[in-house]
């Protein structure tokens, strides 16, 4: 029978691969003996194991602790007053939206403005022939969402 995973990996003991540094490799685990485990240090102290071939590929770059800072730094970024939109206006539009407003799009076939917004899987949809219309139904649905939750 085969040996699987028999390779020497401890050359990449001491290593750094993203945050973590790897301070020890353990045998091949698991059914099919492909998977090992190793012992990392973070650099913000932690220790943690995880899959070695995950944080060799980078994969795994912490302990967990860039996931929840990269959280943070995007919930400072979105603008609580517009709904949660994160966009400027000096941001481009969608590739899908020529508009560059959110949840209203133009229908060349009917002529007319629509919008639509999704919410808990109810889709609502208003049609006007005006953008300005538009705008205010939009600033409706949204309105009647906020106070049925």
């Amino acid at each position: 029978m085969a040996r699987y995973n028999s390779k020497d990996y401890t050359n990449y003991i001491g290593n750094v691969f993203g945050e973590l540094k790897v301070l020890s490799i353990g045998n091949p685990i698991g059914g099919n003996k492909r998977t090992r485990m190793c012992i990392c240090e973070c650099s913000c102290g932690e220790k943690v194991e995880r899959n070695f071939f995950q944080v060799r590929n980078g994969k795994i770059k912490s302990c967990g602790h860039l996931r929840s800072q990269n959280a943070k730094s995007r919930l400072a970024k979105v603008d609580h007053k517009k709904g949660g939109e994160t966009r400027n206006k000096s941001d481009k539009p969608s590739s899908n939206n020529t508009l560059g407003i959110k949840n209203v799009y133009w229908v060349e076939s009917e002529n007319l403005y629509v919008v639509s917004i999704k919410r808990n899987g109810k889709l609502l949809r208003r049609r006007s022939k005006t953008l300005a219309g538009a705008l205010e139904a939009k600033k409706q649905l949204l309105e009647t969402l906020s106070s049925n939750t």
